[in-house]
């Protein structure tokens, strides 16, 4: 393994459109020390194609369809650099991301990967806005606003090689929430740190991969939190006793359409044991929904209503 070198991991499937564009931002970084993989991952376009008329200046690798995950996983296993990097197909980075989080990586050396603030771009490359991604300073903090909003994107990111080694590669039975797994998998041992400088450009356009069916992404999404937060806890890396670490994850539960059911149970879960703090929660929580549309409140009224008054007797 050269020392310093960045391994920056592209993977496409059916990228014809922009993975040249991907591509050329990779080799324009400013930090040289660099090589650049591309994963087809099983295209049926001209994406091999274009893919091959770079020669010599990216390494190619041709795999059947199997996912994001395989693809970055393909990869990683072939990379030589002491940092890894992933690029998708149809975002750019900005010529000076890899010298700049290679350099933040080596003056701060107990951090495990760093990311930065990007902007998003249409499928013309125009520009639409910029995304400030900052989270928390401490762990805790970091963590809890993961579990809120998913502030990272992965595009951002820049990883220590020997983190995979040591935690193993993304999952490949994750098809949507392979990356939030992975940060909450690499905040349980490591620390991450933040640029506060766009380095990347995330396109936004209608055939892009992202669009997926969106409750096929929550239920995913659910079963990563509720995973994440079972070792956290047992790590004790959200930093707060059982009935105020319960509470928060189902308001966050509470916050996302189409999750409220999980909140529902986390909430049943404290009432049962007599929670006063969890049944006034859930009053409040009711009355949100009702605000915010009648079918979220009916959800929940055939479920909770005649049950807290059940429980009238818990002291509020």
């Amino acid at each position: 393994m050269q020392s310093g070198k960045v391994s920056v991991i592209i993977p496409v499937y059916n990228g014809e459109a922009y993975v040249g564009q991907a591509i050329d931002s990779a080799l324009a970084q400013t930090y040289t020390d660099s090589e650049v993989i591309v994963v087809d991952d099983g295209s049926k376009d001209s994406t091999r194609q274009i893919i091959e008329s770079y020669g010599h200046k990216v390494r190619a690798v041709h795999k059947p369809n199997g996912g994001t995950s395989s693809a970055l996983n393909a990869g990683i296993r072939l990379a030589q650099g002491e940092f890894i990097a992933w690029l998708s197909h149809d975002d750019l980075f900005l010529p000076r991301k890899s010298e700049a989080q290679v350099n933040y990586l080596r003056t701060n050396p107990a951090l495990a990967a760093c990311y930065s603030d990007f902007f998003i771009i249409d499928g013309e490359g125009r520009h639409l806005s910029e995304v400030k991604a900052g989270m928390g300073c401490t762990k805790t903090e970091k963590v809890r606003q993961l579990f809120a909003s998913t502030n990272i994107n992965g595009c951002t990111m820049l990883i220590r090689a020997e983190v995979f080694q040591k935690l193993g590669l993304f999952r490949e039975d994750l098809k949507y929430t392979q990356d939030l797994e992975m940060w909450f998998r690499i905040l349980c041992h490591y620390d991450i740190g933040y640029i506060p400088e766009a380095l990347e450009k995330y396109r936004m356009h209608p055939k892009q991969q992202g669009m997926f069916g969106i409750e096929k992404y929550r239920r995913e999404r659910v079963k990563v939190l509720l995973a994440a937060f079972r070792e956290m806890r047992g790590r004790e890396v959200l930093d707060g006793g059982e009935t105020e670490e319960f509470l928060w994850l189902a308001s966050i539960f509470s916050r996302h359409r189409g999750e409220h059911a999980e909140a529902s149970r986390l909430y049943r879960h404290l009432i049962l044991r007599g929670d006063g703090a969890a049944l006034r929660a859930l009053r409040g929580e009711l009355m949100n929904w009702a605000i915010a549309g009648r079918s979220y409140l009916g959800h929940f009224k055939s479920r909770f209503v005649t049950f807290i008054r059940s429980r009238s007797v818990v002291k509020c």
